[in-house]
């Protein structure tokens, strides 16, 4: 293949094997000390249950959140309850919406962080 046509060479033409095995011992020892699967897609959830459990008990407590705030916006905002059926949101609610939507991401997704980085025991 020539460079003219647009095309560059494989990697095998531009580096030598001695150079890809330098770079693969230099990703190794960068990886090592991180203790996470990162490249064993297959076997990450099997090996490390905590993972696994963090993401499943994340997403109840995010929908659990989403619940509770609702209700609660239900509960305050009378005008919210009479949109609510046809959808028809001013501004305000809408922005009220999201914001429940973030804080209750933010809530999911720092307590599935704690429960996946804990140490396997």
């Amino acid at each position: 293949m020539d460079q003219q046509d647009g095309e560059f060479p494989s990697l095998e033409t531009t580096q030598g094997e001695s150079t890809r095995r330098r770079d693969v011992k230099r990703n190794q020892a960068l990886n090592a000390g991180r203790g996470d699967s990162t490249r064993d897609y297959g076997g990450a959830l099997a090996t490390k249950p905590h993972r696994f459990l963090g993401i499943l008990v994340g997403g109840i407590i995010g929908v659990a959140l989403a619940l509770m705030a609702t209700l609660v916006v239900r509960r305050v905002w009378p005008a919210y309850v009479l949109a609510e059926p046809t959808k028809a949101y001013s501004l305000q609610m809408l922005a009220a919406r999201l914001t429940v939507g973030a804080l209750c991401m933010v809530g999911a997704a720092w307590v599935a962080t704690r429960i996946a980085s804990r140490p396997a025991r």
